[in-house]
């Protein structure tokens, strides 16, 4: 990393600390007159697993799997958008950012969303379930917790970029909302028409999590760590690209 670019970075991360300062604020205002607590959306994603355990541990033909994926990333999404569709894009309208920063704003939305209580209690109980459901010991427990993770983290960072782009060409983020919720119906119903390797080929990165996670659960460390590595390099090619 050039010096410029370590100063951008860092001026980048200035701006996007002082925007979540003000997201904080906000927030605090909001969250009072809020009637459900960020503990709520643990609790229901603790019933909604419980509800999906009996599914996943005879899923004897591998559909359960992706679908549970699925349905916990979408989950996570709408949750996330919930902050970008209103503080979030409130922020970034009333905000012009300073030269040399363009990338602000999306660490700002990224950040953003993942310090939300409502979404890192939600995710906690998605990433570490599949653990309780598949481990086979501590490394396998680690494995399938790494890959939940970064599976919810590269879903997070389309989603930022997607709403960043949408929010610079002055468009409602209330579109990318409603996407999310068809596009999760249309995949889930997919899935029981065409089996599931129609999803895993619609949807690569659902595959490789799903992958990695039955590699650990039956042993395999080597596939299921190269699964970590695909997931990783994912999300790090996706957040460089789109941070611009």
């Amino acid at each position: 990393m050039t010096p410029g670019m370590r100063r951008e970075f860092g001026a980048s991360l200035g701006a996007a600390s002082r925007l979540l300062q003000l997201a904080k604020i906000r927030e605090s205002l909001s969250r009072k007159r809020n009637p459900f607590p960020p503990i709520v959306h643990l609790l229901v994603n603790i019933f909604l697993c419980t509800f999906a355990q009996r599914y996943l541990v005879d899923d004897a033909s591998g559909i359960y799997l992706p679908l549970f994926i699925v349905v916990q990333c979408s989950l996570g999404l709408l949750i996330t958008l919930s902050f970008v569709g209103r503080t979030g894009a409130e922020i970034l309208k009333k905000t012009r950012l300073f030269p040399g920063s363009s990338s602000a704003g999306y660490y700002f939305l990224l950040a953003g969303s993942l310090r939300r209580p409502e979404f890192y209690l939600f995710t906690a109980v998605g990433c570490a379930f599949p653990a309780i459901v598949y481990s086979t010991g501590f490394f396998s427990s680690v494995g399938i917790v790494a890959i939940s993770i970064l599976t919810a983290l590269t879903a997070q960072i389309l989603c930022c970029a997607a709403a960043l782009r949408l929010i610079r060409a002055s468009r409602p983020v209330t579109g990318l909302f409603l996407f999310t919720i068809i596009a999760a119906v249309i995949v889930i119903a997919s899935v029981f028409v065409f089996r599931t390797d129609a999803l895993a080929s619609s949807l690569p990165m659902v595959g490789w999590a799903a992958s990695g996670i039955t590699a650990f659960a039956t042993g395999q460390a080597g596939p299921g760590w190269k699964y970590i590595l695909y997931l990783a390099l994912t999300a790090a090619a996706i957040l460089a690209l789109f941070r611009k």
